[in-house]
């Protein structure tokens, strides 16, 4: 990664309710049928076709992207999934990444996990966080982090203590 502008923002937006969106009722597989139905209507707007002509295909780490063959575009997009919420981010002329945590969830052991997979500097930021905010703080960056390595179709093994975002 060298001198890409990174855009890091988080704004609750409720389009419509979580089972109209993701179908949060639904077993997993249909839940993911569901979504990507819904990226390819997405994608479909802004490439001017119906939804079902709409041609996906994986890069070689495994980042979905619209097959070239098929489609004449500069468009990126990168999805995440939470619990029953979805997020899409589509750009043109660059590349996107996004990742999803859910608000108030738990980290487990946020220090340990830091200790592994963030970078030192990250790691000290969060240990001085107090314990009251440090679910909140490691969850922020880590989804920043994941972010940040799927805009690259670089897959998260051995990536995320290789680049340090703020905590």
């Amino acid at each position: 990664m060298g001198n890409e502008q990174v855009v890091l923002c988080h704004a609750p937006i409720r389009l419509c309710s979580d089972l109209e969106l993701t179908g949060a009722s639904l077993p997993v597989r249909q839940r993911r049928t569901l979504r990507r139905f819904y990226l390819r209507l997405l994608l479909g707007a802004y490439l001017d076709v119906p939804g079902k002509d709409v041609q996906l295909v994986r890069s070689e780490r495994g980042k979905p992207v619209l097959d070239p063959e098929a489609h004449d575009s500069e468009l990126d997009f990168s999805m995440a999934a939470s619990g029953g919420h979805c997020l899409v981010g589509v750009t043109s002329g660059s590349v996107i990444g996004v990742d999803l945590e859910p608000r108030g969830r738990s980290a487990g052991k946020p220090l340990a996990l830091a200790q592994r997979y963030f970078s030192a500097a990250e790691f000290v930021a969060l240990a001085s966080e107090s314990e009251a905010s440090r679910d909140e703080a490691f969850l922020h960056t880590w989804a920043c982090k994941e972010a940040v390595v799927k805009a690259g179709g670089m897959g998260i093994a051995n990536m995320l203590c290789r680049f340090s975002v703020e905590v």
